[in-house]
């Protein structure tokens, strides 16, 4: 068995310097327990649902990372405890449900502008808290059914159309 100690002390070292040179988190972890290859994690600061890859900057696939990528980096990290097949867990934070969230009706979206930008290069609206594009249709409605994460668009059709006004808007929120 893995003391939890260790665990803590290879997040808050390598972990920690890992997350500040990728994503520009400054964390400090704590782990809850350890049980059935699952680490349960505090962290002192809530992770955003969606941020800027500091060691990516273009603007291109990899340029915005999410909680699992972080969670895919520091699991490998306990490689050095011993731990190989772990899954990092935060039971303390929520996260933004894209398909269940009620931002996902048009009116609510024009109701709360704050919460969400338009990305007027590519035809999409971006909801700011989860970080995911949809696009907008032909009647000027926002498509409810195919959000996609601004970390999973894989197309350099996408990104070589952002105008530079659009990659500003996301460079000031997620940057």
């Amino acid at each position: 068995m893995v003391d939890e100690g260790a665990i803590e002390k290879v997040l808050n070292s390598l972990g920690k310097k890992l997350a500040m040179d990728y994503y520009g988190l400054d964390l400090h972890f704590t782990v809850l327990g350890f049980e059935d290859g699952v680490v349960k994690v505090k962290t002192d600061k809530p992770i955003p649902q969606i941020f800027d890859v500091k060691i990516e900057p273009n603007f291109t696939y990899g340029k915005y990372g999410t909680i699992n990528d972080l969670n895919g980096n520091l699991e490998h990290l306990l490689k050095y405890v011993g731990l190989n097949n772990v899954y990092i867990h935060y039971p303390e934070q929520q996260y933004v449900d894209h398909f269940t969230n009620t931002s996902m009706s048009t009116d609510y979206i024009q109701a709360n502008p704050h919460e969400f930008i338009k990305l007027d290069s590519v035809g999409s609206i971006v909801n700011i808290k989860s970080g995911y594009v949809y696009p907008i249709l032909t009647d000027l409605s926002m498509s409810h059914t195919y959000g996609v994460s601004l970390a999973d668009i894989e197309s350099e059709d996408f990104w070589d159309a952002l105008s530079e006004t659009d990659k500003q808007k996301l460079n000031d929120i997620y940057s």
